[in-house]
């Protein structure tokens, strides 16, 4: 028994393995080598758009938001702005109120002042005569001013 192999029946097996190696490079091996480097092309060409894609929309992003911040700071200048008018209208209408009451509460203490001086002189000349008929009830005789 020999440890060594045929020479001839090792070459003779080598050939249809070489065979058989070199159709399935040509047939299977290089078109999926092609495919697997465009697919790491594609997959690479995916990943830099969606790189871009990201950056952009991160820039759009900053830009809505500087845009939201400066209408916020317009529209805080707005109601401040329309803040400062309405106080400055309250205050005026405030005024105006004041006046007008001030003017009603005036005319009204002046009218209670001629009603109170003509209902003490109503009462005055009451007085004297209910004074005059009861001390002429009283004295039994009538009693003339």
């Amino acid at each position: 028994m020999n440890i060594f192999p045929d020479p001839v029946i090792s070459a003779i097996q080598l050939l249809p393995f070489l065979v058989t190696f070199a159709v399935l490079w040509s047939v299977l091996f290089r078109p999926l080598q092609a495919y697997l480097a465009e697919r790491d092309e594609v997959v690479e060409k995916a990943r830099h758009d969606a790189d871009h894609f990201e950056k952009e929309a991160r820039a759009a992003i900053q830009r809505v938001e500087e845009s939201l911040a400066t209408a916020r700071k317009d529209a805080a200048d707005i109601r401040s702005e329309a803040r400062l008018r309405a106080g400055a209208s309250e205050a005026e209408i405030l005024k105006e109120a004041r006046g007008k009451a001030d003017k009603f509460v005036g005319d009204g203490l002046v009218q209670i002042q001629a009603d109170t001086r003509e209902a003490g002189q109503a009462l005055r000349g009451a007085v004297q005569t209910l004074s005059r008929d009861i001390a002429g009830q009283v004295l039994g005789r009538s009693i003339e001013a």
